[in-house]
């Protein structure tokens, strides 16, 4: 039994060190062909130690079938544990972390607030809070309750914004007659990369329906 438990660990060793520098197909065809030969003549000797020749030939056929199933489980183990430590030591990826920091309106009686029949601006301070650059930074101006008599220019591409970089985004705002008074809710979209969302914010700006004179 002893010699028997010192052949398996001699087994156990010869994969691993001979698997090492192949790959995973590879690793798994030589360790069926191992196990199958190993566990062939293990077979053999337990066989005909319990059963004479008739045992023999039984254990040296199970014990092929057996040696190489464990063949491939040792290799599938140790691919596995490699796999497990590959995805452990890969480093995240840091996003980039973008910002509105402050909301500009423009407009032409500077009320604070847009008229009808007003064309205004409505500018977007945008701040790269993170240490990687954003790349193809688009912004997206939705609008939302009470906007419905503004009409928007067409959004503009800002590109690469590098880390603790400051742009300045703007959209023409042009108000219809038919404005009302009251407040027009918009949402800020800031998209970097592959259409990530960097960010989203909502906010107000007043409207005024008849033109206030200076």
């Amino acid at each position: 039994m002893n010699k028997l438990f010192a052949f398996f660990l001699f087994f156990s060793l010869l994969l691993f060190s001979a698997c090492a520098t192949m790959d995973q197909t590879s690793r798994t065809i030589f360790a069926a062909n191992t196990g199958n030969a190993i566990g062939s003549v293990a077979g053999l000797f337990i066989g005909e130690s319990m059963g004479g020749r008739h045992g023999a030939f039984v254990g040296s056929s199970i014990g092929s079938i057996v040696g190489t199933a464990a063949g491939v489980m040792v290799v599938a183990e140790d691919n596995t544990s490699r796999n497990r430590n590959r995805i452990q030591e890969m480093p995240l990826q840091e996003r980039a972390k973008l910002v509105v920091t402050e909301i500009i309106l423009e407009d032409e009686n500077n009320n604070e607030g847009i008229d009808a029949g007003e064309l205004c601006k409505i500018t977007f301070v945008i701040v790269n809070e993170s240490a990687v650059p954003a790349i193809d930074v688009r912004a997206v101006l939705n609008k939302k309750n009470g906007a419905g008599e503004l009409v928007l220019s067409d959004p503009v591409p800002i590109g690469r914004i590098d880390s603790d970089e400051s742009v300045r985004y703007s959209v023409a705002v042009t108000a219809l007659p038919t404005l009302k008074t009251g407040l027009a809710d918009f949402e800020i979209i800031l998209k970097e990369g592959n259409g990530n969302i960097a960010y989203d914010e909502v906010f107000s700006v007043r409207t005024i329906h008849a033109k206030v004179e200076k």
